[in-house]
């Protein structure tokens, strides 16, 4: 039987550690987190190890708790995706049987109840990753002890927001077995296996492949800005890898200088941020492209084993064993001066819309640098047909007030566009 209610955070004790870091829940005794899914500022998924799911709308003042009485025992989540406010899939496997099999499943209900939408023989190790509320990928490698199930890996693909799981249309680049990492940002995807990292921009239709900087090495913590801006980690400890504009793959190792196991690591197109919470219980900041990092110190009692950013929006979310905690400032770590914080005001280009989900009309800030030829806000469909395009004036700070006119209800695209070059792209939903 499912259990229903809210919690509210004033139930907890509210602690704000390094100035900006709020504690928004805290679990009973012996309980902790595996999962956290934040869809933007707002809204927010986890799942405990007792498969209790909490689900926030409120930025983690009020949480929704439920105990679903349609998994079956024994099965341990591998990987949590929060869709929306009410839709989520999860890929399982059943705990330590060395021959699985894994499953997925996908709820509508603020995971009340939950369906078996794709399983496979094995030992899984799946991870998924969605390009809007219709369309995503997932890769499952699988294996088994005893050789009952032949080791390998499969991709697969969604456009009906993972009800069903399928091959067609899609290509499998990869000769290793093991596939580690996924990530799909709007129509584009990557993945990496022990020795390449593959670049699709048509959600893996077709891939384009590149020589990871060491071979025969499990990568971890893919985070990708774009395809010439990202950062892996190489090594079952802490061993750093970042690709820069013109730079290619380069060899960042260890910014701690002390070795041990990363649990978070979070990049963006301002900021590195990097968690140690087991070893070391501490915070790694960088504002330069991950170049330089500094010390935050531990920004909640015991480190950070789950960290991530809002896929819509801002918000940093993090959870130690039996806590969450939301940063909603975009710049993490400690208090800047002033001419820091206008260093960050500056590299802001273009923001999320508000509100987002809208019916009528949206804002969407963005900035534009002191110099340039031309500068437009472009919108897109799903499929990337081009809707509208929007002239920009020369304001160092804009705001474009959007209406969705005769658009039909769905997932659209904004993207800022400065002297015919891409600087950022967003995603925003129009309502009936």
């Amino acid at each position: 039987m499912h259990k229903y209610f809210f919690l509210s955070a004033i139930l907890f004790i509210t602690n704000i550690a390094d100035g900006q870091w709020v504690r928004k829940l805290k679990l009973p005794v012996r309980q902790s987190f595996s999962h956290l899914s934040p869809v933007n500022d707002s809204v927010a998924w986890a799942v405990s190890r007792a498969n209790q799911f909490y689900i926030t709308h409120d930025g983690g003042n009020n949480w929704n708790i439920n105990t679903p009485d349609s998994l079956p025992p024994g099965i341990i989540a591998a990987d949590l995706f929060a869709i929306n406010a009410s839709t989520a899939l999860m890929a399982t496997y059943i705990g330590f049987t060395g021959v699985g099999p894994g499953y997925v499943y996908r709820t509508t209900d603020t995971g009340k109840h939950w369906q078996q939408v794709y399983t496979h023989d094995g030992n899984c190790e799946m991870e998924i990753d969605m390009a809007n509320d219709k369309a995503g990928l997932m890769i499952c490698s699988f294996s088994s002890f005893n050789g009952s199930v032949k080791a390998g890996q499969e991709i697969l693909r969604t456009l009906d927001g993972g009800i069903t799981w399928t091959k067609n249309g899609i290509t499998d680049p990869s000769k290793d077995f093991i596939l580690s990492e996924l990530e799909v940002i709007n129509n584009e995807a990557w993945i990496v296996d022990y020795n390449f990292i593959y670049y699709s921009k048509n959600l893996g239709k077709t891939w384009e492949k590149t020589p990871m900087p060491v071979h025969n090495t499990f990568y971890s913590y893919l985070q990708v800005v774009n395809n010439d801006y990202m950062m892996v980690n190489g090594n079952s400890n802490i061993f750093l890898f970042v690709k820069r504009p013109g730079e290619g793959w380069t060899k960042r190792g260890d910014p701690s200088h002390n070795g041990g196991a990363v649990t978070g690591l979070i990049l963006s197109d301002k900021y590195c941020l990097l968690s140690m919470a087991l070893d070391i219980e501490n915070m790694f900041y960088s504002g330069d492209s991950a170049r330089k990092f500094k010390t935050t110190g531990s920004w909640s009692p015991d480190g950070y084993l789950l960290l991530e950013k809002s896929r819509n929006g801002n918000a940093l979310w993090g959870s130690t064993y039996a806590d969450i905690w939301i940063n909603k400032n975009p710049i993490p770590g400690e208090k800047e001066n002033d001419q820091q914080q206008i260093s960050i005001k500056q590299a802001l280009a273009l923001e999320q819309n508000t509100p987002n989900p809208f019916t009528n009309t949206t804002s969407i800030p963005y900035h534009l640098p002191a110099h340039f030829t031309s500068a437009q806000i472009i919108i897109t469909g799903i499929n990337g047909n081009l809707i509208k395009t929007i002239s920009l004036n020369a304001n160092d700070h804009g705001r474009l007030t959007f209406a969705a006119g005769t658009l039909a209800p769905g997932i659209y695209f904004y993207s800022l566009i400065i002297d015919g070059k891409k600087i950022d792209s967003k995603q925003m939903q129009v309502m009936q």
